[in-house]
């Protein structure tokens, strides 16, 4: 592969031993399709017009949304970016592959998405954020390069680089991470929990930062202080500002390619990893949506080579653990067993008894349509039953008090089925986890400020350690 002296500064070669079948018979055919992962952190579905929202958020995605497949009921497995990602770049659930706190990584057993289309034959590069998705956790493996920027404005600028040097005889497969729409650095002074560029903080609202005062941000997401109804409103339209910020960046970036001529021999996928409760629930600011569907009801569009089935809507619930394998199929990769999502545009349809979980910290939610079952061991969390065909909103849980008995045998019903589900797929041991590093005092400053104070905190699910490590896991 060309790699010129710029590209090469971009970032280093990573490479594991192939776990892919049939990897080493596809050689690389250049008229594969170029692949591209879009994750918008913080993104939720219901506020793109797209997906039905009435503020003008996201002309250039609903345009995209007609020129792709929209899923309109697709579940992250976590809203949380470090979980989450892994599950989408990887196509396992948290239980398997173990990345479940910041002192887990993925097991050098189990192949990340970027490793199966490196051993396919593509050129693979990875453009994100620093924070969760780190090296330290197993993100980096697969890709020949890789760079971080601070905002959408670097990341157009590497994407360009990397484009303008990239091997043209060669397919791609790209991630890019955009964390723009997420909250800010909350210090003890700052007054905004959002904070999109300038030109975009009036947009919905006259004067946002009038509404608080220095160090709101910080006493609303760390010390529970509710905002009161007319900076809910504000920090809404602050958040929906910063959508209509990355929409203007993504339809220009759009535009590019579809300048360059390859646009329409790509697949694009645009997602999120999670979604933002928007204090909502009980005037709660914290914790990206929990296991509501604020948090868990994420974007999937896919855009087809040509824009096939362009307009498509598909309303059955899907996954993100379901790109993994859609993404292989469609660049001809053969699909491991014991992935457990399916492949999203095969036409058939998903058994109705098929279960989904989502994890955050130690709480569950099992999701078999229309049925959802919230599970948390922590007394101010919340624990429900909701139909989601009746209440995709889950206001009505808020007012519902919970039957103990109705409660718990739900619970147990589908977590014994998803379990049953994992158990039946092939490679029960590739779900090993390993350690990670530490992260250093400054890494762990920053990423509370983010708001992910208790995350950082979890305690680790169990995972076999090499007979050399000094982590404990406790």
């Amino acid at each position: 592969m060309f790699l010129g002296p710029g590209l090469l500064a971009l970032g280093a070669c990573s490479k594991s031993e192939s776990v892919i079948p049939g990897a080493s018979e596809m050689g690389s055919a250049p008229d594969r399709p170029h692949v591209i992962i879009l994750s918008i952190d913080t993104l939720r579905a219901d506020h793109l017009g797209a997906y039905g929202y009435e503020r003008d958020t996201s002309p250039n995605l609903d345009l995209f949304a007609k020129t792709s497949v929209l899923f309109e009921r697709c579940f992250s497995t976590a809203p949380w970016t470090l979980v989450s990602h892994m599950s989408l770049l990887t196509g396992l659930y948290p239980g398997q592959h173990r990345v479940v706190s910041d002192k887990n990584a993925l097991s050098p057993d189990n192949p990340t998405l970027a490793e199966r289309f490196q051993e396919a034959g593509y050129q693979t590069a990875s453009f994100h954020v620093p924070g969760w998705i780190d090296e330290r956790y197993g993100f980096s493996r697969g890709f020949d390069v890789e760079k971080t920027h601070g905002n959408a404005y670097d990341a157009r600028a590497n994407l360009k680089q990397y484009m303008d040097q990239r091997d043209d005889d060669r397919p791609m497969f790209v991630f890019v991470h955009l964390f723009d729409v997420h909250s800010a650095p909350m210090g003890e002074k700052d007054k905004l929990i959002y904070r999109p560029p300038a030109e975009y903080r009036t947009l919905y609202h006259p004067d946002p930062e009038g509404l608080f005062e220095p160090g709101d941000a910080y006493a609303m997401w760390y010390d529970n202080v509710k905002p009161s109804a007319e900076q809910r409103e504000a920090l809404v339209a602050l958040y929906d500002g910063g959508i209509r910020f990355v929409d203007q960046m993504v339809g220009q970036w759009l535009s590019d390619w579809r300048r360059e001529g390859w646009l329409d021999d790509a697949v694009v996928v645009i997602t999120s990893d999670h979604g933002e409760t928007l204090a909502q629930r009980g005037g709660i600011v914290r914790a990206h949506g929990g296991l509501y569907n604020d948090g868990l009801h994420i974007p999937l569009m896919v855009r087809l080579p040509g824009a096939g089935r362009a307009g498509e809507r598909i309303a059955r619930p899907v996954n993100q653990v379901d790109v993994a394998p859609t993404l292989q199929r469609l660049a001809g990769i053969d699909v491991e067993e014991f992935l457990p999502g399916v492949d999203l545009l095969s036409g058939a349809e998903q058994d109705p008894d098929h279960v989904m979980e989502a994890r955050w910290g130690h709480d569950y939610a099992f999701v078999q349509w229309p049925m959802k079952v919230v599970q948390s061991v922590e007394e101010k969390r919340p624990q429900f039953v909701a139909d989601l065909q009746a209440d995709a909103a889950e206001l009505a849980v808020l007012d519902r008090e919970v039957d103990p008995g109705a409660h718990n045998a739900a619970l147990q019903r589908l977590r014994a089925e998803f379990e049953a589900q994992i158990a039946a797929l092939p490679l029960p041991d590739r779900v090993a986890g390993r350690a990670s590093d530490e992260l250093s005092q400054a890494e762990r400053q920053r990423l509370d400020e983010l708001g992910y104070a208790d995350e950082t905190g979890e305690a680790p699910v169990p995972v076999e350690l090499p007979e050399d490590s000094q982590e404990s896991g406790d």
